[in-house]
């Protein structure tokens, strides 16, 4: 039977719709948007079950409760997935794990389940996350610091005549204030990573497997002047593991 895997980010909600390793369908709204007229078209009650990952409020949960009882799914078979002490050969670094966000803990579970050795997991997203495993699975801590978007917010949230528009993405400086401004945030968001990445190879004294995913993950990967894997769904990887899903 068919399951259906929910990540409830900051901005957006996304699902797939996956048989075992095949995915059936896929899709994306805004979080204001709804979810009722989006997944209207799945027979749910035939569902063999729903993961979610949610990193917004709990009302999201409640609504999604009710939602499926009322299509006679069943609440039983709705996991809201949480961040555990230890799973899949991830060892949580928080002394309360449920404070980590899934989303995080999500994705190095994919991570670890794709690469071995040193990892740095970045997901670009509403925030920039940047988590770092070592070898035995250990969990040694992370940074958050805001995305690309956030940080185009907060500027022209303290300005008033900056307009941004999207850059030309070769434009090596900046010609007029959108670029200048894009540009600027961009590379700040590069920088951060690089840094940690060189700090941890420092530490570490071995490779580290640089792993990005998330809706920028593919523009970061990109400008970075080091070799990195970018993953755009790693979140849904992690969830397939709760949903009994390997590769």
């Amino acid at each position: 039977m068919s399951k259906l895997l929910i990540d409830r980010g900051n901005t957006r909600l996304k699902w797939q719709l996956v048989d075992g390793l095949t995915i059936l369908d896929k899709g994306s709204i805004r979080n204001n948007d709804s979810f009722d007229a989006a997944l209207s078209g799945y027979q749910i009650a035939d569902l063999d079950g729903i993961w979610v990952s949610n990193v917004t409020s709990d009302h999201f949960e409640s609504d999604l409760l009710a939602w499926s009882k009322k299509r006679e799914l069943g609440v039983k078979k709705v996991h809201f997935v949480k961040s555990n002490q230890q799973a899949y050969g991830v060892i949580n670094a928080y002394q309360q794990p449920e404070r980590l966000g899934v989303d995080r803990w999500l994705a190095m579970i994919a991570a670890r389940e794709l690469f071995p050795g040193l990892l740095c997991v970045v997901d670009c997203g509403t925030a920039c996350t940047l988590d770092v495993i070592d070898s035995s699975g250990q969990h040694q801590g992370g940074y958050i610091v805001p995305g690309l978007s956030m940080m185009s917010e907060s500027l022209l949230s303290n300005t008033e005549k900056i307009k941004i528009d999207q850059p030309i993405s070769e434009v090596f400086l900046g010609k007029n204030t959108s670029e200048a401004v894009s540009l600027g945030i961009r590379k700040s968001l590069l920088g951060f990573i690089q840094q940690a990445v060189n700090d941890l190879v420092e530490q570490y004294r071995e490779p580290v497997s640089l792993v990005i995913t998330g809706g920028d993950g593919a523009l970061i990967s990109k400008g970075l002047s080091m070799e990195s894997i970018f993953i755009p769904e790693l979140i849904f990887k992690g969830l397939s593991r709760y949903a009994g899903i390997k590769e």
